[in-house]
């Protein structure tokens, strides 16, 4: 980021009054920087409109005096949707000599089209005031902001939106500021993406060294109904003149879609890609380059069915794709090795921490001896995609992700960086987390298992385990424990991961896959191997008619070792399953996420890893009830009909039914 904030000589304040008469921007003050992408319009009004084709930052500054009570008062207006990277940034104040202290800046636009306010140390934001949400939705109108900061510690945020009767307080935040210089730059920052050709309109600038009256105050109840956090297209590709692919930064619903082309027509064909948050899509007729087109959607919603708003972004082909790029990108993508990146500590449940905030976070650190630059690698969490920002990470070093707003404390070794896609919540009982370079390999992925409050997961290898640190986690250095513990320590009392199962060492041993009304259905494993098994990196999968598989569900959330000839019941309501049959012990039942079992007949699959490690596959059927049983309801499947249970134990015994089974060849399982 290039913003220079000079250190001005202390003289008397002049206050700024900017109102953009022309002819040339530096006419009335001495605007510096890009000032040739600038120009005052005929409405008065300074305008920047971002180039065809091109992502970048432009911008453009004006010494100004610093006073211990000042205002700053602005109009403007952006004539596009904002989001997070595409949106204007008005720095107001710098404390220090140098860039690296602490700046102020107000934020107009985000993907919840607010006006906000932040402050930046280094490469550390922190969000300060943030409110009314959808203040930039469409129609855009010119926004009126005012700024003012009072005894050098207390700023306070107020909007106004053209049609509104009277200011908005957005919010105040109060700290000391440390530095106090007598001068700097009001720094005007377009950011924009290349997927669309964006105006930036400011109409008034004023600053003066006092606070300014506010007679228009307008009170806004600050219990503000909260917002859905829909999908956003983060990215389209091209892979040919017929065919477009959509990213999205979370999974979608495309069942009612309706993805179109100017002077083309509707999409022929959509489907989604290895995600759901992946769309692919075909076309009628073939796009022609050195063309102008709209690409717009619709009717796109998300899981939950929630719509997004119609969008589109404007694009122009050309000849082989080499204009569009800037000399040098024609150097291939780096080649990172597994690994690389590793996801190297997951802090899911903070509550109660004391000497750390509490603030949920994951941890990545830089395996490698060269720097990794950032931009454009994807974290996913439950199958939902977050951009990291652009930032480069030395050799041997932590990032810190968190979200975007929250208190973060890290070490010098780490570098901070908040997200406003960041999970706003963890999950404490355990959930995927994976990480993809910008080309869409996958670097690294791990389950955490099941949170304890107030420590985090770290990693050792393969391994996690339970901070040791008094914190109650380590962001930004080396974890609590190392290699050199020696093997075989634990210190977080959680199972390792499970050393490596031959084939049929744990297999499903009954199934219930249509419950009675009210009831759930389950699944149970049983261990045959003569030792105990964690189940830390074992998933559940189901193959689809195809022979292809579908989702991995994993078992990481179950901390407990399942002891040799042990039982395991996986449900995904324990409560349910144990009205209708009486289990003994329940302590033996685990909540689980888990595939949905089809009453007919479908094929299970266990694994260790996702790396196609098989140790059981079971195609039941629901042929295989006996003949005497009229309700199926009452019977789960047993690999040779309905399973019968111990009356001395109340545990399943049907082990010898099913090695019988697995040699009467009914189902296929693999050598």
């Amino acid at each position: 980021m290039l913003l220079v904030w000079a250190f001005c000589p202390l003289y008397a304040f002049t206050q700024v009054h900017e109102t953009f008469t022309g002819p040339e921007i530096t006419s009335q003050n001495p605007w510096q920087g890009e000032t040739n992408s600038f120009f005052i319009n005929s409405q008065n009004q300074l305008q920047f409109t971002s180039p065809a084709n091109e992502a970048g930052k432009t911008f453009i500054y004006l010494p100004i005096e610093y006073a211990e009570n000042m205002t700053w008062d602005i109009s403007l207006k952006l004539d596009f949707s904002s989001t997070q990277q595409n949106n204007l940034r008005i720095y107001a104040y710098a404390s220090g000599e140098n860039s690296s202290l602490t700046a102020y800046f107000i934020q107009v636009g985000n993907n919840d089209k607010q006006i906000s306010f932040y402050s930046i140390e280094g490469t550390k934001q922190t969000l300060l005031i943030a409110r009314r949400k959808g203040l930039l939705d469409e129609p855009y109108p010119f926004v009126h902001i005012r700024l003012t900061l009072e005894a050098n510690k207390t700023w306070t945020l107020h909007t106004r939106r053209t049609g509104e009767s009277g200011y908005a307080m957005e919010g105040t935040y109060t700290k000391a500021i440390q530095g106090v210089r007598p001068g700097g730059q009001l720094n005007l920052y377009c950011r924009y993406v290349k997927a669309r050709i964006n105006t930036y309109y400011f109409d008034q600038l004023h600053i003066y060294p006092y606070l300014a009256d506010f007679p228009d105050i307008e009170e806004i109840d600050p219990e503000d109904p909260e917002e859905k956090e829909l999908p956003e297209l983060t990215d389209m590709e091209i892979p040919s003149l017929l065919e477009i692919t959509f990213i999205f930064d979370r999974p979608v619903n495309i069942s009612e879609a309706v993805f179109h082309i100017s002077s083309i027509g509707d999409a022929i064909r959509k489907g989604y890609g290895a995600l759901h948050s992946i769309v692919h899509t075909r076309f009628p007729a073939e796009m022609t380059p050195e063309q102008n087109y709209r690409i717009s959607w619709k009717q796109v919603k998300d899981e939950q069915g929630n719509t997004m708003p119609e969008d589109f972004w404007d694009i122009t082909l050309t000849q082989g794709g080499n204009e569009e790029q800037p000399p040098g990108t024609d150097i291939p993508d780096p080649v990172y090795p597994e690994k690389a990146l590793r996801i190297n500590e997951i802090m899911a449940n903070p509550k109660g921490l004391t000497e750390l905030p509490e603030t949920e976070y994951v941890e990545l650190y830089n395996t490698t001896d060269q720097a990794i630059p950032l931009k454009d690698w994807q974290f996913i969490y439950d199958n939902k995609i977050t951009l990291l920002e652009a930032a480069e990470l030395p050799p041997n070093r932590y990032v810190i992700l968190y979200r975007e707003g929250r208190e973060i404390h890290i070490e010098d070794t780490g570098i901070a960086m908040p997200l406003s896609k960041f999970p706003a919540a963890l999950a404490n009982a355990g959930k995927q987390l994976q990480l993809k370079d910008p080309t869409d390999k996958l670097i690294d992925e791990i389950y955490y298992p099941k949170a304890k409050a107030g420590k985090s997961w770290e990693r050792d290898g393969d391994e996690l385990y339970l901070s040791t640190d008094p914190k109650g986690g380590t962001p930004g250095k080396e974890n609590s424990r190392t290699a050199d513990n020696g093997p075989g320590e634990n210190p977080g009392g959680t199972p390792t991961a499970t050393s490596p199962l031959q084939k049929k060492e744990l297999i499903f041993n009954e199934l219930l896959p249509e419950p009675f009304a009210g009831g759930e259905e389950y699944i149970e494993l049983y261990n045959r191997s003569g030792k105990d098994i964690s189940l830390q990196d074992l998933y559940i999968n189901k193959r689809k008619t195809d022979g292809s598989l579908g989702t991995f569900y994993p078992l990481s959330s179950i901390t407990d070792v399942l002891e040799a000839e042990g039982y395991i019941a996986l449900t995904s309501n324990k409560e349910k399953v144990t009205t209708f049959y009486p289990m003994a012990p329940e302590s033996a039942i685990y909540e689980v996420k888990l595939p949905i079992l089809a009453n007919t007949t479908s094929t299970l699959v266990l694994f260790q890893g996702t790396d196609s490690t098989i140790i059981d596959e079971i195609c039941y059927s629901s042929t295989w009830h006996a003949p005497s049983i009229k309700n199926k309801k009452r019977s789960s499947s047993g690999k040779s009909g309905p399973a019968r249970r111990d009356p001395g134990s109340g545990k399943l015994d049907i082990r010898s039914h099913i090695y019988r089974l697995w040699n009467s060849g009914l189902c296929q399982l693999p050598v």
